[in-house]
């Protein structure tokens, strides 16, 4: 009987209230209470007096139970009533999902031609130039081989517009060093620049020309190859007149003067004759600076110098008007000297102007070569006057001079300034009728 019992109210005990309380807390009042409301709240109720009736052993009201089932029916049908409502309602959602969507599509579809219409004149433009580059696409395939044409054309005249400028230069610089005469061929590819040097018959210039005349055009091409290039950087040569004659070496130091009017020209020589040329080009401007090496204190010292001792009749006539002068504002032994340090250069200036204006540079001191084609200027009908004036004083300046010994009875005779000034005259009048001479 007791098990019987258990079993009839287990279904009762075993019902779960927390939900349907829940539901009946958050919908029993206000304006969303549902319909079944009332009947779920009854069958709550009777729900839980019989769970305590039966906790408590005691009766249960069954009074509370009439009309439980009639309450169910009615709470499943609005349930299911609620369910077709959420149905509906969910097909009505996905409807409007849809419409959406569709709108969506077409908004963005409106917003596409509204931007398209705002573009259409670039996009017109762009078609244009596409079609446009199409063509010339085209046009630039037909003439792709013409261009390379034109390309190799460039290249052969631009070659050839550097070597007829070379062979120009080449030429002018040959001119100024009397290189001798030789003919240029441009062998090399396009792009390298490569010549050859021949003269007549194909030779070539190392197996016929000397030494010198193989420095000179050597010295021509490299003037002609650094005109052509546009160098302004400085330029070095070394010991450039090696194996020249003198007359070489004027003319190298004429263009290397003329050279230095647009670049810096540096210059190592042990030609004493070269530097002297070139110190004398640059006299007037006084453009040029000489050094000397020299091995005192550890070879390879350099120290600023003002040149080699040159003579010549400028600077000679310059300490002779010096010495008078200073000679003439002292007295005694002061004078003495001075009048003897005057004889001194005298000297010195008898032997310039014999060498060269009496003489005209037929024969020079450092210089190993006669100069025969100045021979016929020398003015042999005026050149004996100038001798007898030249040679007496110069004996007279000799005797003077203290680096020569005289005589007992003439060693304590000294010249008196008065004969200093007398003899310089002789000798500036004799060159002045000797320049002047026609024969």
């Amino acid at each position: 009987m007791e098990q019987s019992i258990r079993s009839a109210t287990a279904p009762i005990l075993a019902i779960q209230l927390n939900e349907i309380n829940a539901f009946i807390d958050d919908h029993g009042t206000g304006a969303g209470q549902p319909s079944f409301d009332a009947e779920l709240s009854r069958i709550r109720d009777a729900a839980i007096a019989a769970a305590e009736a039966i906790r408590a052993l005691g009766p249960i009201d069954t009074s509370s139970m009439e009309g439980v089932s009639a309450l169910s029916s009615d709470v499943s049908e609005a349930h299911a009533s609620v369910e077709a409502v959420i149905a509906d309602l969910k097909t009505q959602a996905e409807n409007r999902a849809d419409a959406l969507r569709e709108k969506t599509l077409e908004l963005a579809e409106l917003t596409a031609a509204a931007e398209l219409t705002k573009s259409w004149t670039t996009i017109q433009a762009q078609v244009e130039r596409a079609k446009e580059s199409d063509k010339l696409r085209v046009l630039a395939g037909k003439f792709s081989s013409l261009g390379r044409s034109v390309t190799e054309l460039a290249k052969a005249a631009s070659d050839q517009l550097i070597n007829q400028s070379f062979d120009k230069l080449f030429a002018e610089e040959c001119d100024a060093l009397r290189a001798p005469g030789l003919q240029v061929e441009f062998v090399g590819r396009q792009g390298r620049a490569q010549r050859r040097k021949t003269l007549a018959g194909q030779h070539k210039p190392s197996k016929i020309l000397s030494e010198g005349e193989q420095k000179v055009l050597a010295l021509a091409d490299f003037l002609a190859e650094a005109r052509l290039a546009g160098i302004t950087a400085p330029v070095i040569f070394d010991d450039p007149v090696s194996s020249l004659d003198h007359r070489r070496i004027n003319e190298v130091a004429r263009r290397m003067a003329s050279l230095a009017e647009h670049n810096q020209v540096i210059v190592f020589t042990h030609d004493v004759f070269f530097a002297a040329t070139l110190l004398s080009l640059f006299e007037t401007s006084k453009r040029c600076a000489y050094f000397h090496v020299t091995d005192e204190d550890g070879k390879g010292k350099v120290a600023r110098a003002s040149g080699p001792r040159w003579d010549s009749l400028g600077n000679l006539k310059s300490n002779i008007n010096k010495t008078i002068s200073a000679a003439r504002a002292v007295e005694g032994e002061a004078r003495a000297a001075l009048v003897r340090e005057g004889y001194s250069w005298i000297r010195s200036w008898c032997e310039v102007f014999t060498e060269t204006e009496l003489l005209k540079g037929v024969s020079q001191r450092l210089q190993p070569n006669i100069r025969m084609t100045t021979l016929r200027e020398i003015k042999v009908g005026a050149l004996p006057a100038a001798s007898e004036v030249v040679t007496r004083i110069f004996e007279d300046a000799c005797r003077y001079t203290e680096a020569h010994s005289q005589p007992l009875p003439t060693l304590g005779v000294g010249p008196s300034l008065s004969s200093l000034e007398t003899h310089w005259k002789e000798l500036q009048d004799a060159r002045k009728q000797y320049l002047e001479a026609t024969e």
